[in-house]
This record gives C-alpha cells, sequence and structure tokens, in this order.
C-alpha cells in the first residue's frame, strides 16, 4: 500500500490533486495538510509518537502558519525523512525560489499557472510514473 501527504491550503487545488489521483491510483491512501503546521506535526508529531512516513510528499510553498520552504527545510534535514520523495507544486515563477527549492532538496517543482484541465493532466501523468515506474525508497518499519 502506498502512503502520499498533501500539503496544500487552497481547496480547488487539493481538489485538482485529489482528483487526478483518485483517478490514476485509486488504492493511494492520502494524508491531507492545509498548513505547514499541520504538515510538520503530521511527520513530527509533539507527543513523541511516531509520525507518519508516506511514500511521497506534494507541497505547496505559500502556505500559512509555516511556509512551504521552512517544511522542505525541516523534512530534508532530518535523517527519518528525508529521503521521502518530494515534489513543490507552486504558483511561483521566480526562478531564484524554484532553484533554492532544488537546494534545499525538493526532487521535482511542478508549476501550477496553467489551466485547470492541463494541471490534472499534467498531475496525473506525474503520479502515475511516481508509482508505476520510479523506484521509491523502502519503507522504513
Amino acid at each position: 500500500m502506498s502512503f502520499l501527504l498533501l500539503v496544500e491550503d487552497n481547496a480547488d487545488d487539493a481538489f485538482l490533486l485529489m482528483r487526478a489521483l483518485r483517478r490514476k491510483l485509486p488504492e493511494l491512501k492520502i494524508r491531507t495538510a492545509t498548513d505547514g503546521a499541520q504538515a510538520l506535526e503530521c511527520l513530527f508529531p509533539a507527543d513523541s509518537s511516531e509520525g507518519f512516513r508516506p511514500d511521497l510528499i506534494c507541497l505547496d510553498l505559500n502556505l500559512p502558519k509555516v511556509s512551504g520552504f521552512d517544511v522542505l527545510t525541516r523534512i530534508k534535514r532530518c535523517p527519518d525523512t528525508q529521503r521521502i520523495p518530494l515534489m513543490v507544486s507552486s504558483t511561483t515563477t521566480d526562478p531564484r525560489e524554484i532553484e533554492h527549492c532544488y537546494a534545499l532538496g525538493a526532487d521535482l517543482f511542478v508549476p501550477k499557472l496553467v489551466g485547470y484541465f492541463e494541471f490534472q493532466a499534467i498531475m496525473e501523468e506525474i503520479l502515475q510514473y511516481w508509482w508505476q515506474h520510479k523506484c521509491l525508497p523502502p519503507r522504513t518499519p
């Protein structure tokens, strides 16, 4: 069974991603977070319990409470989470921000600035590839 963490504060964008995921990967288990603080709490619970370990993280950059850059930094600096593949999806077109994502350890950057159907098609293609052709790191017990 595969698990995904979707970190997205925009309900419309989350709907598009969820729809793409459900169409191509109906067996995928998805956990959502609507801000950076929720994402970090999911991965690094304050109560010392073991955090959720997804097979892939889809992360928006412009998040309330804790920015996507800060979430990305925390994920990639922690030995327990740094190997989890992470895809950033954002409206930014600033090459410096995109480069910064990759420098922090993002595995893929997908711009959102396309039409509804085009964005959905792009996401379906990427996510289908990720699970059917890419070798993901083994899950830790």
